[in-house]
């Protein structure tokens, strides 16, 4: 319930706040959650206070004592403007008390707002782009499992068989009708080498693969497949399910295991230093993988 004192509060903090809403319009930024308050926490240091300062109104003598009751409460403050010293401007605690009060926003909806907008990552549950399926494919084939077995793009001599990789990769996967890409090459890229320049712009890759996907930095990346638990063929699965889809038949289960191990045994030698992975027992807990994929769809 509104007191007649909290009524008065929010006659006079009315005033800052339309101003500091028209403001807002002139500036052309979108309100956030129906909040001036959740907008400006979006906003860079040097905005906020422009929008502030511009916003600052003069006390007059006759509300003299009301603003001094509204100071005292931290609802304003006196403006950063030398040119505007006499003038006061609403803070945080002002912005929210008014907008609690008129508007019914109150710590749920915050919450809620938050949590939509802060902690919920959208792109997790975005599809995989071609590229993003490309690398993956090759991390598999080329088995990049631990951190010990990482794709390593520090050393130049390297690179170039794997651009050979994801070639291979690339027309597999456009044979089997999983991308649409022809080239994964991008022609902007100026003169950096392709495949770490293809390895830098997936930044969404983590989320999408439920942090699977790791970049150790400089230039190594992995996939955490190789857990001290149940959960290996399990994020085996979940790979091969955002990559692939639905496995149609048994003749594609041996097609795609076929290229994987092909992959695995001509290439890896290549870009490995270590054939940790690249032996017949991985072998299988691909297979296994790819066969428990088909009978779930």
């Amino acid at each position: 319930m509104i007191t007649d004192s909290d009524q008065q509060t929010l006659e006079i903090l009315n005033h800052f706040y339309n101003k500091l809403e028209i403001n807002f319009m002139k500036s052309k930024k979108p309100i956030r959650g129906n909040s001036l308050l959740l907008t400006l926490i979006t906003l860079k240091e040097n905005l906020i206070s422009e929008l502030l300062t511009d916003s600052s109104i003069n006390v007059t003598e006759s509300l003299k004592d009301y603003y001094g009751n509204l100071v005292g409460k931290g609802y304003i403050r006196r403006s950063d403007d030398l040119e505007k010293n006499q003038d006061y401007i609403l803070t945080a605690q002002g912005i929210w008390f008014y907008e609690s009060n008129t508007k019914d926003l109150d710590v749920s909806h915050l919450l809620q707002y938050f949590e939509s907008t802060y902690f919920t990552f959208k792109s997790r549950n975005k599809p995989l782009s071609d590229n993003e399926k490309i690398i993956l494919i090759s991390m598999i084939a080329i088995r990049n499992f631990s951190p010990g077995a990482a794709m390593d793009l520090s050393n130049p001599a390297m690179n170039d068989y794997w651009i050979e990789i994801f070639d291979s990769v690339n027309k597999f996967l456009l044979l089997e009708k999983m991308i649409k890409k022809t080239n994964w090459r991008d022609s902007g890229r100026g003169v950096e080498h392709p495949v770490p320049y293809a390895m830098r712009r997936v930044n969404n890759l983590p989320q999408k693969t439920k942090h699977i996907y790791k970049s150790m930095g400089g230039n190594k990346y992995y996939l955490d497949i190789d857990k001290a638990s149940n959960t290996t063929k399990m994020r085996l699965i979940f790979l091969f399910r955002i990559v692939i889809g639905n496995i149609e038949s048994k003749d594609q289960i041996k097609r795609i295991h076929s290229f994987l191990s092909d992959i695995a045994f001509d290439k890896g030698k290549y870009v490995r230093d270590n054939f940790v992975y690249i032996n017949p027992e991985w072998d299988g807990v691909l297979r296994e993988a790819l066969d428990e994929l088909y009978f779930l769809k």
